[in-house]
């Protein structure tokens, strides 16, 4: 009797002490890479609040012939300020609980101009099964930062991409590299990869960029993860021919 007394005191005590200020959100992040709305793509590794309503808006955009969304007017609200601060060459957000990359940003410029995105990588990633394997006319594997600098490309800085999607990014990514070699200025460039519920294959792709120097170029679009005359299934991978 006295020993259940005892066990049921200190289960009272160790109840007193997680439900105090800040104590449960430590002792749960212990158990994890991260604390729990980090993983779950609420806020990003700085903390900073990501718009849920905007991610899953974007997220449930129907496709009807065209790749490209334009969000809100085309004007970017890109901030690369922790960046240039930084060392970083770029910085690529951590994968999320379902092991699917997530996005990341860069600041390019002369030294630093994007490169084929499309990467032969045989690293496994999330979302590429067998059935993805077998439909690589519509399916390949694309980095979300298109940067090369020789080392293994980072398991978070690839995802499942249709060949119209990366189609698409490789035209603005070339705008970029345009605009860099005209006027010499650095452009910030985010991608925020887009999912709908569990799917492990992308909805889309969020992308922005943003010159530094001047602000005179700038962009804000999301990129659908579709593929012209196929119907493509963001769960299992299958596509059908319309």
């Amino acid at each position: 009797m006295k020993k259940n007394k005892s066990i049921i005191a200190i289960l009272i005590v160790i109840l007193i002490i997680l439900v105090q200020p800040n104590v449960w959100q430590k002792v749960r992040d212990m158990f994890t890479i991260r604390d729990f709305k980090t993983q779950l793509g609420i806020i990003d590794t700085n903390g900073k609040v990501m718009s849920k309503e905007t991610n899953k808006r974007l997220s449930e955009q129907d496709y009807n012939n065209e790749l490209i969304i334009v969000v809100n007017q085309n004007q970017s609200d890109l901030n690369v300020k922790d960046l240039q601060q930084s060392k970083l060459k770029y910085e690529l957000k951590d994968k999320d609980l379902l092991n699917r990359s997530r996005g990341g940003k860069i600041i390019f410029n002369k030294n630093m101009l994007p490169q084929s995105s499309i990467t032969e990588t045989n690293m496994r990633i999330a979302g590429w099964n067998k059935t993805v394997e077998k439909n690589q006319k519509v399916w390949t594997k694309e980095m979300v930062i298109p940067i090369k600098d020789g080392k293994e490309i980072p398991k978070n800085n690839t995802f499942v991409s249709t060949r119209d999607l990366s189609k698409k990014l490789a035209e603005y990514q070339k705008k970029i590299s345009d605009y860099i070699n005209q006027t010499n200025d650095s452009v910030g460039y985010e991608a925020t990869i887009i999912y709908n519920g569990v799917n492990p294959i992308p909805s889309g792709v969020h992308v922005q960029a943003k010159s530094i120097e001047d602000n005179q170029f700038q962009f804000n679009i999301y990129v659908l993860n579709q593929e012209h005359n196929y119907n493509v299934n963001h769960l299992t991978g299958n596509v059908k021919k319309n």
